[in-house]
């Protein structure tokens, strides 16, 4: 399994073969807060998600 922080841009499947397709948490839209703005990071947390904890 590949280290996803090796080289290269994080992508959702680098992140699911590091923690598994289970192990990721995507964040919808509708549920970001408003002050958050910047659309990299919009995209980021809907789109690639963030590392479930257990």
């Amino acid at each position: 399994m590949a280290d996803p922080r090796t080289t290269g841009p994080v992508t959702r499947g680098a992140l699911e073969g590091f923690f598994g397709a289970d192990g990721l948490l995507r964040v919808p839209a509708e549920r970001l807060p408003a002050s958050l703005t910047d659309p990299g990071a919009r995209a980021f947390l809907t789109g690639i998600g963030l590392p479930r904890t257990r």
